[in-house]
């Protein structure tokens, strides 16, 4: 993942200025939102939020993962217990040819 300067961002509302920054925690700059669109406050917030998003992305991704691993384990236990039935059932079936052969 690219690094990016630290969260949590926060919006600076200056109603004196055309611009409106996002700040990090530490009171720098991270971004200039142009506050002459209709959308300037959904766009500071949807900056904003971005490494909070970042950082649920990554985790949503690292859990995808672990299921995925989870998964494939489980597809390879049913294999093996469905490879196992066979035999049962083939020992079975061969006992029961055997007694059947016997019988005759």
């Amino acid at each position: 993942m690219t690094e990016h300067t630290p969260g949590p961002y926060r919006v600076a509302y200056d109603t004196r200025i055309e611009y409106g920054p996002i700040v990090a925690g530490k009171g720098f700059c991270v971004a200039v939102i142009n506050r002459s669109t209709r959308e300037w406050k959904a766009n500071a917030l949807l900056f904003a939020a971005a490494p909070e998003t970042a950082k649920r992305a990554h985790d949503l991704a690292n859990r995808v993962m672990v299921l995925e691993a989870e998964k494939h384990d489980l597809a390879n236990r049913v294999m093996v217990l469905e490879a196992e039935e066979t035999d049962m059932l083939y020992e079975q079936f061969i006992l029961a040819a055997s007694a059947e052969a016997e019988g005759e």
